[in-house]
């Protein structure tokens, strides 16, 4: 459980995972300097502040008409979508990503692959705001944050805490860019 976000953390690949992922701390997840695709930080003189993203998960959905139309024919398809599509932008950009949804259980939850996103669920009577916001106050001093998100009051909130924000259609912009930039490089290889 960490004492920021209160969230539980687990992983489910292995028994070996679980427990190594439950005794770790949430902020080694963003303190760790390589992103979780293994990519060595970019280094320039002094060290660069790493840059997380954070996405209110619910947002993007509702705003990307493809995912709005499958999350209504199947809610978990949709958001499993967003994941795909969130892991490819961390695998081929600079950003660590972490993606809130507002959850119904009785306890805020988490988990993520070894190399893939952090994803969270806030608990029942709790939204993804307050935890993106909570993310944002806690890691905007020493991290470059940005918070995906369409909703101008958390946009606001984070960006009082020093946090950048970009909308829904700013962040498709950002994984189509990576998607592109990764197939140009797989024909310039093919040559």
């Amino acid at each position: 459980m960490n004492s920021v976000t209160g969230l539980t953390v687990s992983r489910f690949e292995s028994r070996a995972h679980l427990a190594m992922w439950s005794q770790q701390k949430l902020s080694h997840f963003f303190k760790n300097p390589f992103s979780a695709s293994g990519i060595a930080r970019k280094i320039s003189g002094d060290a660069m502040k790493q840059k997380i993203l954070l996405v209110d998960g619910h947002s993007m959905i509702f705003d990307w008409e493809d995912l709005a139309s499958l999350h209504g024919r199947n809610t978990a398809a949709a958001r499993e979508e967003l994941i795909r599509k969130l892991n490819g932008l961390q695998d081929n950009s600079d950003w660590t990503i972490a993606v809130v949804f507002d959850g119904t259980g009785t306890k805020a939850s988490s988990d993520g692959t070894p190399h893939g996103i952090a994803v969270f669920y806030s608990k029942s009577g709790q939204t993804a705001d307050s935890i993106i916001e909570r993310l944002a106050a806690k890691y905007a001093k020493d991290h470059e944050v940005t918070v995906a998100t369409n909703d101008r009051m958390e946009r606001t909130t984070a960006e009082a805490f020093g946090s950048l924000t970009i909308s829904g259609l700013q962040l498709r912009a950002e994984i189509e860019s990576a998607h592109n930039a990764v197939r140009d490089t797989i024909r310039r290889l093919r040559r």
